[in-house]
């Protein structure tokens, strides 16, 4: 019996590894949703501000969006669902940082609007 539960594991381990490379392959974006993010500059008339986005695997760079400028970018949810994008924004006001997208809050898709 023992040895009828070993064999059983050394099977399954080869499948679990396939699965979660096939997901995270090109192939595997079908499955995962495309979500996008846009910022608008509402800040008063001549008030630029600076964005500098990221998540864990990804840095996105600094942006300057000008007044009634918009920045955005996409990006697909991870498979896993861990996915968090964070994003510091500095005007001359002040600065502060801002989690733009978590999977545990916004998986519906349904986020929509928020004013910060």
């Amino acid at each position: 019996m023992l040895y009828k539960n070993k064999t059983t594991l050394v099977l399954l381990r080869p499948l679990l590894i396939t699965v979660a490379a096939a997901a995270s392959s090109d192939g595997g974006e079908i499955i995962r949703k495309l979500i996008h993010v846009e910022v608008v500059n509402m800040l008063l008339p001549g008030h630029s501000f600076g964005i500098h986005c990221k998540s864990k695997d990804d840095d996105l760079g600094n942006h300057i969006v000008g007044p009634n400028q918009r920045y955005g970018f996409e990006f697909r949810d991870n498979f896993l669902g861990t996915t968090l994008f964070f994003c510091g924004v500095k005007t001359e006001y002040g600065e502060g940082v801002y989690e733009i997208f978590t999977h545990r809050r916004d998986e519906d898709g349904a986020a929509g609007a928020c004013g910060v």
